[in-house]
């Protein structure tokens, strides 16, 4: 079982640019609740990855993630990577 929280509240209206938040640092989660974030993460970018070109209601066109430019721009990041390490 998988739960997402909005403890943290976002003010709407602020006088200010920043609003701090509490989270919970890698550092102090297992290896279980670690391979729970990853398989998470990959479900998403899955689905991603699968969604169709979809017009919703009032026409609004939602066109499908272009994978050729996805692969290019992932390649381009991993070999950046490489470089800066």
């Amino acid at each position: 079982m998988i739960g997402f929280s909005t403890a943290n509240k976002v003010p709407r209206v602020t006088s200010g640019m920043i609003h701090p938040i509490e989270v919970l640092l890698d550092e102090v989660c297992d290896g279980l609740y670690e391979a729970v974030m990853e398989c998470t993460e990959e479900a998403i970018v899955n689905s991603l990855c699968m969604a169709e070109d979809m017009t919703g209601p009032s026409g609004h066109f939602a066109p499908a993630l272009p994978l050729d430019r996805l692969a290019d721009i992932l390649s381009r990041h991993r070999d950046a990577q490489k470089v800066n390490s």
